[in-house]
């Protein structure tokens, strides 16, 4: 779980993202990491990091493109 540190520090993170004209690379370091996971989406993929302090979600969508029919199994 994120203390309220933890929760600040990745507020101030995204402000900065959001507010910097970059849209360049980037890079960050997780020295607790434990475990990803990717889950295909029919508009991209959504990127799980789960560390030692909660789990970072990522959604990433296609800009102009969706797939076409089914990619997984649909669970009855």
């Amino acid at each position: 779980m994120m203390t309220n540190e933890d929760c600040e520090e990745f507020n101030k993170l995204i402000e900065k993202m959001k507010s910097s004209n970059n849209r360049g690379d980037s890079y960050a370091d997780i020295p607790n990491y434990i475990k990803y996971n990717i889950e295909s989406t029919e508009r991209g993929h959504i990127i799980k990091i789960i560390t030692e302090t909660g789990v970072h979600t990522y959604n990433c969508k296609w800009k102009d493109y969706r797939r076409t029919g089914r990619f997984t199994k649909k669970e009855a």
